[in-house]
């Protein structure tokens, strides 16, 4: 299965999932699937994560994850080694499923 086929199965196994993306750590959306048209700026909120790792203190590499709310949203991130995957959920979303798909995708994501 590559990529985009990932991100596109874990938009629709993860109950709630508005949009799974897959994004670098220059801050460009490298893979996403969306399942409508969202009033919050992905692109933006992926920016605005690089530009929070930057600053974080990660000691032995021990930050993996990180679940922010924005609006009506959960957004759930993960870094891994080649960028950061991010599941995007309404405030009713499954958020230990989306946590489970994440942790099934291990520590690189690009094929």
């Amino acid at each position: 299965m590559n990529s985009q086929e990932t991100i596109n199965k874990i938009l629709h196994d993860v109950d709630g999932a508005t949009e799974v993306f897959f994004c670098g750590y220059d801050g460009i959306i490298i893979y996403k699937s969306s399942l409508y048209e969202s009033k919050i700026d992905i692109d933006l909120i992926a920016a605005n994560y690089v530009s929070a790792f930057k600053h974080l203190p990660i000691i032995n590499n021990q930050f993996k994850e990180m679940i922010c709310y924005y609006a009506q949203y959960i957004v759930i991130v993960k870094l891994m080694d080649d960028g950061f995957f991010g599941i995007m959920l309404g405030l009713d979303g499954n958020v230990g499923r989306a946590k489970m798909e994440l942790n099934k995708l291990g520590g690189g994501f690009i094929s």
